[in-house]
């Protein structure tokens, strides 16, 4: 995971994840990951779904999540 302050001191948050299985062969089966965050401000963000190039994830099971928020991050995770 990078964490990166931009010009507009905006941050921006960029996950790779490699060895994920795919949600639905989780027990209980799941359609998706989801990236949340805790704010400085102890608040919980949802911000964003975790999707591959080709909208489900790849054989090599990598995934990539890119996003920009105004909110300083303090913890990053996901659930599925």
């Amino acid at each position: 995971m990078k964490v990166k302050i931009d010009k507009n001191k905006n941050h921006t948050i960029e996950v790779s994840l490699i060895n994920l299985s795919e949600p639905s062969r989780l027990t209980p089966a799941k359609s998706m990951y989801i990236v949340w965050m805790e704010t400085d401000q102890k608040v919980i963000k949802n911000i964003g779904q975790i999707i591959t190039d080709n909208g489900t994830f790849s054989k090599t099971l990598k995934a990539e999540f890119k996003t920009v928020t105004s909110f300083t991050p303090i913890k990053i995770f996901i659930t599925a």
